[in-house]
């Protein structure tokens, strides 16, 4: 019986091939510059696109050096290049050397060549957006290489070209094998350490960029602190409400101090700030949560504000996102910033947190330091050398200070860094975005914090804060209570508690590249949640500290259950998605209010804002606020439908389980849902019981 023949197989398609060849080629090459030259802060993929440079054919022709030929190809045997007998491919007569060419002219056409080329790829490799800042790898290689007519060893850096990438274009069914004649080469003696020197000073463009703490000064940091079974972090996150062994999810905890000096500010309007007392001393701490191992970091770092509204320390940002900062790979570092919150940790452990100080510069006979202070203050100290402390730290966390637990030699690499501050400190992050960002960028040449997630403050809801402890907050109706091109996404979300306090912080949403901003409003969520006591210290160590435990419970019964967390995890997807990769967070319409009062749905539940299957499919009224001691007129509470209603609203568990799935496909789809969170939804929809 005769077998049928196997179709040919299909020939890999040539954006694929190079693709992968580039990427392996840059595998190589990444290593190769950190054992020889240390971290260049380039991304993996903007490796592979310098591979694409170093490889393009008009790249590696038309120089005027003595390797410079009309038309000419170089190949590699294997990589790297030291370890390959090169050949030389030409279709012609050689020309002489040092053929007389318009420098600039080139520099251009062969930039215009590779913008071409990677344009193509750009796609496939998922880099289109970073097209124009490549652009200046392109021409600062071609501009090096046109310096060196005169330097017979820089010929083997220009017939560099990988063999992967060869092959590919040789394998390609788009083009021809080609028909040329070969001309044995001597080989170079340069090794491949200069080959990566020269090639070095065109990443020069694209790594200055990345560079954070070139004017802001770095901190001096002690740490990470011994932790024993009587001495440990405040609010560590096995010492919590609820406790977490972060080893499970291959997360290690550590404590760091963080010593330097800071300004004291004033706000003059419009803005920026301007220095009133320079160089105060102070020393904080530095919770960090993060990968024990380098390579399951995703390169975002979350810098938090930690809480101080209830005297101590809250890390809220970790007790909404910690799983998803887990999932992702993130770091996150909550930082202690109101002196109100050191006396906490001080009575808590005096011996581990006896160096922390907020030290008012001024002594108590110098007329500046004002005779009345917030209750939550004192003369002896100074609220507002936080400004100075969160860039310092910022600027620390992206440096390669041997000091930092992320730096490139512990196999980290930090690529975005995200402030985050909830209610008091989203008012903080107002003043810092609008009176301290535009110095840290006129410092450095760019911002330290890369996007920033504004939680529950705005408007007459902690919309701004005072700049320092003797100044008031800027009026209500001061333009510098608004964010206007920052620069950098921003991302500000308000609960059902607070968007009609702060309704005065809406404002357009916009994709303007200077002015990105979302503004969001959920549906049903509270402010003051239980996620944020569940995550905080345990309660045996905030009596320790000499603080009251916040309630769990108001008049009305426990805290709202509602999980704001999945607007959160998509808030922090969706900004990591826009600083990357330029792609625009979804649209939401905000609560609906007319003539100051928000409208309600037949159940009770507010009309727009945020969605989720809490409210669209609803077996619950969800309010905001509640009665009762400490903060419950922000914590909310749920009041379960009837079960007649429950009974007319869905036929059965299977008529509920399908409404919940249609409406959490519908919100993945918009991307306003995590994957994992609408996994956790759908679980939830199957383990209720219609009645």
């Amino acid at each position: 019986m005769a077998v049928a023949s196997k179709p040919p197989a299909r020939p890999p398609r040539l954006t694929h091939l190079v693709g992968y060849a580039a990427t392996r080629a840059s595998v190589e090459l990444k290593r190769s510059f950190l054992k020889h030259m240390g971290p260049l802060h380039l991304k993996a993929v903007e490796f592979s696109i310098l591979v694409l440079v170093a490889s393009n054919d008009q790249v590696n022709s038309n120089s005027s050096n003595s390797s410079s030929r009309s038309g000419a190809d170089s190949t590699c045997r294997v990589w790297p290049p030291q370890r390959a007998r090169l050949t030389r491919r030409t279709t012609g007569p050689v020309p002489p050397k040092n053929t007389p060419v318009d420098a600039q002219a080139l520099i251009d056409a062969q930039a215009r060549a590779f913008l071409r080329q990677a344009g193509r790829l750009g796609k496939h490799l998922g880099v289109t957006q970073r097209i124009r800042q490549t652009r200046m790898v392109a021409v600062a290689w071609l501009s090096y290489k046109r310096k060196q007519t005169s330097n017979k060893e820089n010929e083997f850096a220009l017939d560099v070209r990988t063999n992967a990438i060869n092959r590919a274009s040789r394998s390609s069914a788009e083009a021809p094998p080609p028909t040329q004649e070969t001309q044995p080469m001597t080989p170079r003696p340069a090794p491949f350490l200069r080959w990566l020197q020269r090639l070095a000073f065109c990443t020069v463009a694209l790594a200055a960029p990345v560079a954070a703490h070139t004017g802001t000064p770095l901190p001096s940091i002690t740490g990470p602190i011994a932790v024993t079974a009587t001495s440990y972090p405040f609010g560590a996150a096995d010492h919590t409400l609820r406790p977490e062994k972060l080893s499970r999810h291959g997360y290690v905890e550590e404590e760091y101090f963080a010593s330097g000096k800071a300004n004291v500010y004033d706000w003059p309007a419009p803005g920026p700030a301007v220095v009133l007392t320079p160089d105060a001393p102070y020393t904080t701490r530095v919770l960090v949560r993060r990968p024990a191992h380098g390579h399951r970091f995703s390169g975002n770092v979350i810098v938090e504000m930690l809480n101080p509204s209830n005297l101590f320390d809250l890390n809220i940002g970790w007790g909404l996102s910690g799983d998803h900062f887990m999932r992702n790979g993130d770091v996150w570092v909550g930082i202690t910033v109101k002196p109100v919150s050191m006396v906490t940790l001080q009575t808590f452990n005096p011996t581990r947190y006896a160096a922390l100080s907020l030290a008012n510069p001024l002594p108590l006979t110098d007329p500046a330091n004002c005779a009345t202070v917030a209750a939550d203050s004192s003369r002896s100290t100074e609220n507002g050398l936080v400004w100075d402390i969160y860039s310092q730290v910022g600027a620390w966390l992206k440096s390669q200070d041997r000091s930092n637990p992320l730096r490139y030699a512990r196999g980290f690499k930090v690529q975005q860094l995200y402030g985050f501050g909830y209610s008091q400190t989203g008012g903080y992050l107002y003043n810092y975005i609008n009176a301290i960002h535009p110095l840290e960028v006129q410092r450095n040449g760019q911002p330290t914090y890369d996007g920033y997630i504004v939680a529950v403050a705005g408007g007459r809801f902690v919309g701004a804060v005072p700049m320092n402890q003797c100044v008031a907050a800027p009026p209500l109706d001061d333009p510098r209570r608004q964010f206007n091109n920052v620069g950098v996404p921003i991302i500000h979300i308000m609960s059902q508690s607070d968007y009609l306090i702060g309704i005065g912080a809406r404002r357009p949403d916009s994709d303007v590249f200077s002015d990105r901003y979302r503004h969001y409003e959920m549906a049903g969520a509270g402010h003051a949640t239980p996620e944020e006591l569940y995550s905080a210290a345990a309660p045996a160590d905030i009596i320790a500290g000499g603080r009251a435990v916040p309630p769990l419970a108001c008049n009305e019964g426990p805290r709202s259950r509602f999980p704001s967390r999945i607007h959160f995890n998509a808030v922090f997807q969706n900004l990591d998605l826009w600083v990357r990769r330029g792609i625009p967070p979804p649209h939401a319409a905000p609560i609906e209010v007319v003539n100051g009062v928000p409208v309600l749905d037949q159940f009770g539940n507010v009309v727009g804002g945020l969605r989720s299957p809490y409210v669209d499919v609803p077996t619950s009224t969800w309010s905001g606020s509640s009665t009762g001691a400490s903060f419950c007129f922000i914590a909310g509470h749920e009041v379960p439908l009837s079960d007649a209603v429950l009974q007319q609203l869905y036929r059965n568990d299977i008529d509920y389980d399908r409404r919940v799935a249609a409406n959490v496909r519908r919100l993945l789809r918009e991307r306003l849902l995590t994957a994992p969170d609408a996994a956790r939804l759908l679980i939830q929809a199957v383990k209720f019981d219609v009645p």
